[in-house]
């Protein structure tokens, strides 16, 4: 069976992450977590952010309040002024390459779907200067769920949102918490490489995983997107 039967077989919705997938905000969530660390003037070793690569922003900073902060800020400052700093790195964001191309072909196809642990405000920034709100019929941000990935809920609510049973949608993810999520609701799972190795990814569960949009694409068969992005 070619793999584009597998991942796309009896398929209704494709579901997108946000951070890392649609948008290259990585480097700015780790600017950010820097600037409030000089801020509050706490040392983290580069270690700590190699061994919490992959993790939530909540964990590396609660662990910085805990054992770099000398109890002078809580992991709530720490959290707040974090979210402040992403904010005003997000001016100008540029997508990742080749995903408008992909995002208008699975548009062509299928429902679409957001499923993000960011918040609203931080959604709603990253998206309107691209212009994609048409393509896209339910979003799911961090508050709308009580468990955030890897627990499967974020992913189960983006399909009932939709309509449609989590076995009928693909997800694009490029996070292990978040394959871990779309595996663990049902959903069939390609990875981009643009966070994580594709091994971690595959251990995690994801089904397929490309290096760019382009090559995801092709992998698809919707040649008009296989060319950006590759």
């Amino acid at each position: 069976m070619p793999e584009h039967d597998s991942l796309t077989g009896d398929l209704d919705a494709v579901l997108f992450d946000l951070d890392g997938v649609l948008i290259d905000s990585e480097p700015l969530h780790e600017e950010a977590k820097r600037r409030v660390f000089d801020h509050f003037g706490i040392v983290v070793p580069e270690t700590v952010y190699d061994r919490f690569k992959g993790r939530t922003d909540a964990e590396v900073l609660a662990y910085a309040a805990e054992h770099h902060a000398d109890g002078r800020v809580s992991t709530q400052d720490l959290v707040e002024r974090k979210r402040e700093e992403f904010w005003r790195l997000l001016d100008g964001l540029a997508p990742i390459d080749g995903a408008e191309a992909f995002v208008e072909a699975a548009a062509a196809r299928y429902r679409i779907g957001l499923c993000t642990s960011a918040s609203r405000h931080t959604r709603e920034l990253a998206f309107d200067p691209l212009g994609w709100e048409e393509h896209f019929e339910a979003f799911v941000t961090a508050e709308d769920v009580t468990s955030s990935k890897p627990d499967p809920e974020p992913y189960r609510l983006v399909a009932e949102k939709l309509g449609v049973a989590p076995e009928r949608c693909l997800v694009v993810e490029d996070s292990l918490s978040g394959v871990r999520s779309a595996r663990a609701a049902g959903c069939r799972v390609a990875a981009l490489t643009t966070s994580m190795p594709e091994d971690a990814l595959r251990e995690a569960g994801a089904h397929a995983a490309a290096e760019s949009f382009g090559e995801l694409a092709e992998r698809l068969g919707w040649e008009e997107a296989s060319s950006a992005g590759a």
